[in-house]
């Protein structure tokens, strides 16, 4: 290991250390010395002003962690985006309960509180051709071909003077084969209501810690299966103070008996290891975003994965992500090869996955190896860990996936860095 890579490590050490014998650490710098404060304090507020032109806040305030290095407005959003669990894109943040959007931290004033304000709206980032409204097509209507563009309500950042403007709204665009599909019979979906007490694992304090209760309506089939787990969609009640969309996941009947069989463990703990291990996953995937240059462009995030009980069974609970579906890396350590006449950007992706798989092996002096790289874009979930060492005092680190030195060894035949791996690089010299 070079030198200099062994110093990042044991510096790195010894902020953990630090942070778990609670010693005080020397705040981080923003731009133009800015301090980039660990937390921040948010409150959410409504995508649309009053009638009075204020932006009222939909929930209390509430402390987001701040991973960057510096306090800008676009790592604000970042922050944000994460807490609350929006696209980074629908994110917007006000100098005030007033607005205007803010383009410089140097406009935000914060004489007392330090509250940051923010509100997501839909369609932020997206272009102005994209916001067309599509009409349902009419043979021989010259004029329902033709797109109509929708008035631009929540889809920029608010001005000063646009703020008083009241905006018309739309219904949404609806097709003729959706308006003839509705006139056939739609089977209700079965669903079993539930509360779900749900546990979080800390990381830093190796310890479990009970968390919010969450009442759903869980759908009695599956959505999807993977090789281990079934997937079931559930929706959160009416009303409710949460995500409205969540997965709970369940082993299957065939992992359960490699599970008590050949692990020789209960299904309830090895479910509690899949927790520990995404946490793991969601740490090394933070650390990796903190430290990429601003040339990498947008890098990968977790959802926070918890425990719980559901049908006298151990289940993971999750917000959904919805999208397609990707698998970047596999579990196997084999990287997956993009089609040909994929679109650049989407290219792009791969190539950042595999970075994110050999960062997290020279992070760790090549002991553990992040893999099973999948998700909807640069939003990830069920991932695998592979240790150099799969078994410590009669124990298998993490979970029946990992496939210890077949893995590790199957990514480094397979895997050539790419300008992506050489910027990281840099950054750990």
């Amino acid at each position: 290991m070079p030198p200099k890579m062994n110093q990042v490590w044991k510096a790195l050490q010894e902020k953990m250390s630090n942070k778990r014998t609670q010693q005080a650490i020397q705040p981080r710098k923003g731009a133009k010395g800015t301090a980039a404060p660990s937390d921040i304090i948010v409150q959410g507020l409504t995508a649309e002003p009053d009638n009075k032109q204020t932006f009222r806040p939909v929930q209390p305030r509430e402390f987001a962690e701040f991973s960057s290095e510096n306090l800008t407005p676009e790592n604000l959003k970042i922050a944000c985006a994460e807490h609350f669990g929006y696209p980074v894109g629908s994110c917007d943040v006000l100098v005030s309960n007033k607005g205007p959007s803010c383009t410089n931290i140097n406009q935000i004033l914060h004489p007392k509180d330090k509250v940051y304000h923010v509100r997501f709206v839909a369609n932020l980032e997206q272009d102005e051709d994209e916001r067309y409204q599509s009409l349902p097509m009419s043979a021989g209507s010259e004029q329902h071909r033709k797109p109509v563009k929708r008035a631009k309500i929540a889809s920029e950042p608010v001005s000063p003077t646009k703020a008083a403007e009241v905006p018309p709204s739309y219904p949404a665009s609806v097709s003729i084969e959706q308006l003839l599909n509705a006139g056939k019979f739609v089977k209700p979906v079965s669903t079993t209501k539930t509360v779900l007490n749900l546990e979080s694992f800390d990381l830093l304090n190796k310890e479990w810690k009970t968390e919010k209760s969450l009442t759903l309506y869980v759908d009695d089939d599956k959505f999807a299966s993977g090789a281990f787990r079934d997937a079931f969609k559930a929706t959160a009640e009416s009303g409710s103070q949460c995500k409205e969309k969540w997965v709970v996941k369940e082993y299957n009947g065939k992992s359960k008996k490699t599970i008590e069989d050949t692990l020789k463990t209960t299904v309830e703990i090895h479910t509690r290891k899949q927790v520990q291990m995404h946490t793991v996953a969601r740490q090394l995937t933070k650390q990796f975003r903190t430290i990429v240059p601003e040339e990498f462009g947008q890098s990968f995030a977790y959802n926070k994965v918890f425990y719980s009980g559901f049908n006298g069974k151990p289940v993971t609970v999750e917000e959904f992500v919805s999208g397609q579906f990707t698998k970047y890396v596999n579990n196997d350590g084999k990287c997956i090869i993009p089609k040909a006449d994929a679109h650049i950007e989407f290219k792009e992706i791969f190539d950042k996955a595999q970075c994110l798989v050999h960062y997290t092996s020279l992070i760790t002096e090549e002991k553990l190896m992040l893999l099973d790289i999948q998700g909807s874009g640069y939003s990830l979930y069920d991932p695998e860990i592979a240790t150099a060492d799969l078994i410590d005092e009669g124990e298998i680190f993490f979970c029946c996936g990992n496939l210890s030195s077949t893995s590790i060894d199957t990514f480094k035949e397979d895997h050539l860095c790419n300008k992506y791996c050489d910027m990281v690089r840099k950054v750990l010299a």
